[in-house]
C-alpha cells in the first residue's frame, strides 16, 4: 500500500509543510494583473507576487506565515491584483488552516474589459 502525507497531495509542485496553497482565480480585468497581493490580519501576514499580464489566469501560490502556520484557525485571505498602481480587482476568503497544511482558492474579477460605447 503506498501511503502519501495528506498535505503532499494538496500541491505537489513547491509546496512545503506550513503552508497554505492557495489557488488564485483572476477574471476580467484582474487577469491583466502585473502584481498580486495577498494579506491577512489575523495573523498579519502580506507578500507580493509577480504576475505576467500575459500569462496564466489560474495560478498557485504558496503562502508562507512569518509568525509560524495558525493551525486551527480561520483566517481571512485578501488578494489584490493591480497594473501598475491601479487596483484592477479584489476579493477576500474565509479559508481554515488545519494543522500541518491547507489549500484555499480565491477568485479575483475586475471590472468589465468590453467598452459598452456610449448610449445614442
Amino acid at each position: 500500500m503506498l501511503a502519501l502525507d495528506k498535505c503532499a497531495l494538496i500541491w505537489l509542485g513547491s509546496w512545503s509543510p506550513g503552508t497554505l496553497a492557495l489557488t488564485i482565480e483572476l477574471r476580467g480585468t484582474a487577469a491583466f494583473a502585473d502584481t498580486l497581493t495577498i494579506a491577512s490580519r489575523d495573523p498579519v501576514q502580506s507578500m507580493t507576487v509577480a504576475h505576467d499580464p500575459n500569462g496564466p489566469t489560474l495560478l498557485v501560490v504558496d503562502v508562507d506565515f512569518p509568525g509560524g502556520y495558525p493551525a486551527d484557525k480561520l483566517v481571512v485571505i485578501t488578494v489584490t491584483a493591480s497594473g501598475g498602481i491601479t487596483r484592477l480587482g479584489q476579493n477576500s476568503a474565509n479559508i481554515h488552516l488545519p494543522p500541518g497544511c491547507s489549500s484555499g482558492f480565491v477568485s479575483v474579477a475586475g471590472g468589465n474589459i468590453y467598452d459598452a460605447g456610449a448610449v445614442d
